[in-house]
């Protein structure tokens, strides 16, 4: 496929400014020495022009057809025509036809300057490459027709295995600058189910070249398969996008069931990638953390209203009941191939530093790490967000009882960098009614120094902290520890 790209608002923004505007202009400059510079093989003009020419426009036409990626960039099946065109057109015919097409594209789709320079120095760079390669074998038009010539296959996989890993590679890597991301994970997640079409396409471009050779006329039924694999890749990334969606709506659903948690599910993502990404974990980590934490209280559509929205405190039976949701939402996450991962931390969300959680009574270490971070994030929301019941705590005070309540409750090195990240008046924090009211002007500005460790304030029907303080009294027997036991309202 040719990838582009597509990440228009870093490109705009800059966040890395200088990295990404001395990569792009370094391979702008080694775009334009490699079309000024030897050529690796040659043929009369009057023997390509015709096929370079049809090859150009087929690769404007499927331009268009563009399939997004997962990392914010763009493919298409137009590596079908730029791979024929290689095997057609001489250098530096070849890279300038393809780089003209890609310009067209570009200019009519009207995208930014930095993304124009890129995405076509980029084409220029990987033809350019790829027929040197080549032709480092031999002339194409003799070696695909000559059939006593065996080096024709060896020329045809150097042409797309040489196309699609410099295109691959360049694209990554522009992304993995503009968004801070690292190289490998963006070069794994934006080439994720796409590994067989490419493997397609790059046999097409190799068939449309041989056809013209050998007979022109059948170059035209190769636009059938074409249109097949650009189709193909359509459909894989809707459905990961609509089974993303669909789960997403079915937990707003539960959000919305109670008007008081509406959108509680998207704040514990936002804090909860947040977190993550202060603590640098990997970023295919922070990626999943995401995911299962957005739709992290699924399993609450297996509970009854009676139960959710209970305004006393729960009796056994019903606190049976209300345990029971992070299993729920593990077992049907479970059955979607995109959150079978995510899964895990959905189920374990709930868990207990100290051993005493549910549903599976795992401590430490053994709770996964995506769930430890969710668990602190999803504190932190309900504890500061107002229930019918209580109003929500000042966040100063939900920090004082995420520090009461590491080592016992949560991860005491999470909370320990949540605080951090939330009492940092530099970092970069969703925009939220609690992250709002710890930036008020004119309060006291909250600091990990200023967070005070007053004895643990009484529970309220849901278990969060509720008016009165009551002396601290260390964990005995099977009931909780230190921390803030979220039962009902997380």
């Amino acid at each position: 496929m040719g990838r582009r790209a597509a990440h228009q608002l870093v490109l705009q923004t800059m966040a890395r400014p200088s990295r990404l505007i001395l990569f792009i202009g370094a391979l702008a400059v080694l775009a334009a020495l490699l079309v000024a510079g030897a050529r690796s093989w040659s043929a009369p003009v009057a023997s390509f022009w015709a096929p370079t020419l049809i090859l150009a426009i087929c690769g404007l036409v499927l331009e268009f057809i563009e399939v997004p990626t997962p990392r914010n960039g763009t493919l298409s099946v137009s590596g079908v025509a730029h791979v024929a065109t290689i095997l057609v057109a001489p250098p530096p015919w070849g890279a300038l036809a393809v780089g003209g097409a890609v310009l067209a594209h570009q200019l009519v789709q009207r995208r930014p300057a930095a993304r124009i320079v890129f995405n076509v120095a980029n084409h220029v760079v990987t033809v350019s490459i790829a027929s040197m390669a080549v032709g480092a074998i031999g002339a194409p038009p003799l070696l695909l027709t000559d059939q006593a010539i065996p080096l024709g296959y060896i020329a045809a996989a150097v042409a797309a295995l040489t196309y699609y890993g410099l295109n691959v590679g360049l694209t990554a890597t522009v992304i993995s600058l503009a968004t801070g991301r690292r190289f490998g994970y963006v070069l794994a997640i934006n080439n994720r189910s796409t590994l067989l079409p490419d493997l397609g396409a790059g046999t097409l471009g190799v068939l449309l070249a041989a056809s013209w050779y050998a007979m022109p006329a059948w170059v035209v039924l190769l636009g059938v398969p074409t249109a097949v694999i650009a189709r193909t890749l359509q459909v894989i990334r809707r459905l990961e996008r609509e089974t993303v969606e669909a789960v997403e709506t079915l937990a707003d659903s539960i959000d919305e069931r109670d008007p008081t948690t509406f959108h509680h599910s998207a704040r514990v993502s936002q804090y909860a990638t947040c977190l993550a990404e202060a603590m640098e974990v990997d970023d295919p980590l922070v990626d999943l953390i995401s995911l299962a934490a957005r739709v992290h209280d699924l399993g609450k559509m297996g509970v009854t209203d009676t139960v959710l929205m209970k305004t006393g405190r729960l009796d056994a039976t019903e606190a049976e009941k209300m345990r029971r949701h992070p299993e729920i939402g593990a077992r049907i996450l479970g059955r979607y191939q995109l959150y079978r991962d995510g899964a895990k931390l959905v189920r374990s969300h709930h868990e207990r530093w100290d051993g005493r959680g549910y549903p599976d009574g795992l401590a430490g270490e053994r709770i996964p790490l995506g769930a430890r971070i969710i668990a602190a994030a999803d504190a932190f929301d309900a504890m500061t967000s107002d229930r019918p019941y209580r109003d929500g705590l000042d966040p100063r005070q939900a920090l004082d009882e995420l520090r009461r309540g590491a080592g016992a409750q949560w991860d005491p090195v999470v909370v320990a960098h949540f605080v951090r990240l939330l009492t940092d008046p530099a970092a970069e924090l969703p925009d939220t009614p609690a992250i709002s009211r710890l930036r008020t002007p004119g309060l006291q500005p909250v600091t990990a120094h200023t967070l005070d460790l007053r004895p643990p304030l009484e529970s309220g029907t849901d278990g969060l902290p509720f008016r009165r303080p009551v002396p601290t009294r260390a964990p005995t027997g099977g009931g909780p520890g230190p921390g803030v036991e979220l039962e009902e309202a997380s």
